[in-house]
């Protein structure tokens, strides 16, 4: 069975720099866990989303080359639905590159439940 998500916290809006962003800390504001993040990327431009247990370990995100992998997660451009992938439980941090300075992301902290 598919677990059911609700929002955890409010959702966090980042424009996407051609370079990588500055870890941004994603808080909820219940007492219950995150445990996902719904992820959508809204913008022109492909974007990698890199997540963390806190700013120092959060890999900085990189747009993966021919033969080459990424620390993070790759998000279409013009993305008509969020996905949700797993995330560190409470306070986590996200930091995003995009292939260009055109990416428009949201993310928002969900519990399973």
């Amino acid at each position: 069975m598919l677990p059911s998500f609700r929002p955890n916290g409010p959702t966090y809006r980042i424009t996407v720099p051609a370079s990588a962003s500055t870890a941004l800390a994603i808080e909820s504001n219940t007492n219950v866990q995150n445990n996902y993040v719904a992820l959508i990327n809204t913008g022109t431009a492909s974007v990698v989303v890199s997540l963390g247990n806190t700013a120092a370990e959060t890999a900085a995100p990189a747009v993966p080359t021919t033969g080459a992998s990424t620390p993070g997660v790759i998000l279409p451009p013009g993305m008509n639905y969020p996905i949700v992938v797993p995330a560190p439980r409470n306070t986590f941090f996200i930091s995003i590159i995009g292939t260009a300075a055109n990416g428009e992301c949201f993310v928002t902290p969900l519990s399973a439940g």
